[in-house]
């Protein structure tokens, strides 16, 4: 066995298994070790190089997501409500209650199991906000005060996975069974600080008025009011 077979094996899993292997079920990066005779810190290395990585282009993700079959309504505003938070390097950090109300849950169980779905299909990975490129984890976790949104390196983030990097998974045409087996929670501000509308306008062009009109809804809102982002992604 070799290192070689080590990057076969963790290719030939879903994304979402790697993840819970990195983030989750460290006991089985040992067992990878001894099988495939490497150390646990090649196993990382592999696990980390095999992340999918986030894309600038949202609305091709929006497109993918809005598509699938095996997702349900709540799993998709839910996806929606992440698009409107990302910015242009797909990365975002809002809290699980910003994300809950601009979803339309009070629940915020309801956006976990949501996110989960997203996870599971490969569309969407948490990130430790500590773990973002630097030139975004500088913004998340500067001071609100130098133009930065004041996030704990502790927290979580999101980056968007691009389609070309999701599971081939069939289209059944059914809905994605719950998978709350983790829970995990972004770090919540007592005080979170105005919300700015992320900027869609350049990249409108070439997408259906259905999934515009739905992205345009969600940023208005009921009231009609834009609500900033610009402190929860970039």
């Amino acid at each position: 066995m070799s290192k070689e077979s080590l990057k076969k094996a963790l290719q030939a899993l879903p994304a979402f298994e790697r993840d819970e292997i990195e983030r989750q079920r460290l006991f089985e990066i040992d067992t990878l070790a001894e099988r495939h005779g490497c150390t646990t810190d090649q196993v990382r290395e592999e696990l980390k190089a095999l992340r999918p990585r986030a894309k600038a282009d949202r609305f091709e993700w929006l497109e993918a997501v809005t598509v699938r079959h095996d997702l349900g309504v709540r799993a998709l505003r839910v996806a929606i409500a992440l698009f409107s938070f990302s910015g242009a390097t797909g990365y975002l950090w809002p809290s699980q209650a910003s994300i809950a109300k601009r979803s339309g849950y009070d629940d915020e169980a309801v956006v976990r199991r949501g996110i989960e779905a997203l996870r599971r299909i490969g569309a969407v990975r948490k990130v430790r906000v500590r773990d973002l490129p630097e030139e975004v984890a500088s913004v998340a976790l500067g001071a609100v005060a130098n133009g930065g949104s004041g996030r704990s390196n502790r927290g979580n983030a999101y980056a968007l996975v691009p389609p070309s990097a999701w599971p081939q998974i069939a289209d059944t045409g059914t809905s994605c069974a719950s998978h709350n087996r983790y829970t995990e929670y972004l770090y919540n501000h007592q005080s979170e600080p105005p919300l700015a509308s992320p900027d869609i306008s350049h990249s409108n062009a070439g997408y259906s008025p259905q999934t515009l009109e739905q992205v345009e809804t969600l940023n208005n809102g009921s009231d009609g009011e834009k609500h900033s982002l610009k402190e929860v992604s970039l």
